[in-house]
């Protein structure tokens, strides 16, 4: 009898120990999954302070590339500098100046014809706003504290000028030569043309852009 009772305390024992250690094995289980989700969570809060410090530079990025911006101010204060650049390059092409001018938010931009009243940019011929926005744009590059590139591309720039503007066209792209190393012209007017020093010719063939230099 105490045999029988021993033994079904062994066997009840035995089952006890199997339980416990199902349990521990699903303990253990659970333990390491909620290891892999730490881990997971390590490596996600450090790409998100990640984006957070790239969301906080490219805001200040737009911030100081705002009309109040760094940018802005850096252009404002030099102004008389820029202005007088601008006029540098113009000198003996055209008969009006062009010049930049701050209102507290924002740059304008004016030409002055000679014994007129001053007019923005926006009420002036197709030809002279040509004229002034390359000015303008050779002149931030000339004035700008940054490397410089030694090659301009132009792409149609004569599609707005008459044929007394032309002529002066031809001067500006004469001073440019002072300013850049080569000037890329991409036109199809052949006044403009006689300007190059090489032409390289496209030509459609069958429906395809041929190449003739």
């Amino acid at each position: 009898n105490r045999k029988n009772i021993l033994f079904n305390d062994k066997i009840l024992l035995e089952k006890s120990y199997n339980d416990l250690l199902e349990k521990l094995k699903e303990i253990q289980k659970s333990l390491n999954y909620k290891e892999q989700q730490i881990e997971t969570y390590k490596e996600q809060q450090v790409e998100y302070e990640q984006l957070v410090d790239e969301y906080s530079i490219y805001e200040l990025f737009l911030k100081s590339m705002n009309y109040d911006g760094i940018s802005y101010d850096i252009v404002k204060s030099k102004l008389p500098i820029i202005n007088q650049e601008i006029n540098d390059i113009l000198t003996d092409v055209v008969d009006f100046e062009v010049f930049l001018e701050d209102d507290g938010k924002k740059l304008d931009i004016y030409i002055q014809q000679p014994e007129k009243e001053r007019c923005v940019i926006e009420m002036c011929s197709g030809s002279e706003q040509v004229m002034a926005a390359m000015a303008i744009r050779v002149a931030l590059i000339s004035v700008s504290t940054l490397p410089k590139c030694d090659c301009i591309f132009l792409d149609e720039p004569g599609i707005w000028l008459d044929t007394d503007s032309m002529e002066s066209f031809k001067k500006l792209l004469f001073n440019l030569k002072s300013y850049f190393k080569k000037i890329i012209l991409i036109t199809h007017l052949d006044s403009l043309k006689e300007c190059s020093d090489m032409r390289i010719n496209i030509e459609n063939k069958d429906g395809f852009a041929c190449i003739n230099q």
